[in-house]
């Protein structure tokens, strides 16, 4: 009986955990395996969350990038010429929800990127992406990373 209720509990908690997270927290699940995707250079994964007409405005390119395909052979050929390692790490992240449908994060982080020569790049950037739930999926419509400019 007891082990009865305890599964009962249970699968109601798997049922009504859903139901309890928001857009913010729909759009933080998402950044585990993009992460993964990025360390990995595989540029299909590190894009598919763009919106078929998404934006992205990179730190390393003076144009903006536009389409979900030219977003995807930017970074192919980025993970091309810095085959890796590559790490980034996030400082001061702030999402934001504006209703059910839309979300914005931002904040800092740090970029370390190695060429095929194997030497290795830092650099420190501010972002800026904006997620909107199209078609019932959560899409970035528009990224902007710049760097920060120097300390002085």
């Amino acid at each position: 009986m007891k082990k009865a209720l305890a599964g009962l509990l249970v699968s109601s908690l798997l049922v009504i955990t859903p139901a309890l997270a928001g857009p913010i927290e729909d759009v933080a699940a998402l950044g585990a395996p993009r992460a993964k995707a990025f360390m990995s250079g595989d540029a299909a994964g590190w894009t598919d969350a763009f919106a078929d007409n998404g934006v992205f405005y990179s730190q390393f390119s003076p144009f903006r990038i536009e389409s979900k395909a030219a977003i995807r052979a930017y970074f192919a050929e980025f993970f091309n010429r810095y085959p890796g390692p590559r790490n980034f790490m996030l400082h001061q992240p702030s999402s934001r929800a504006y209703g059910d449908n839309v979300v914005v994060n931002d904040g800092y982080y740090q970029l370390t990127i190695t060429d095929k020569a194997g030497k290795a790049y830092t650099s420190h950037a501010r972002y800026s992406a904006t997620w909107m739930k199209l078609d019932g999926r959560w899409q970035i419509v528009d990224q902007q990373n710049s760097p920060l400019p120097p300390s002085q």
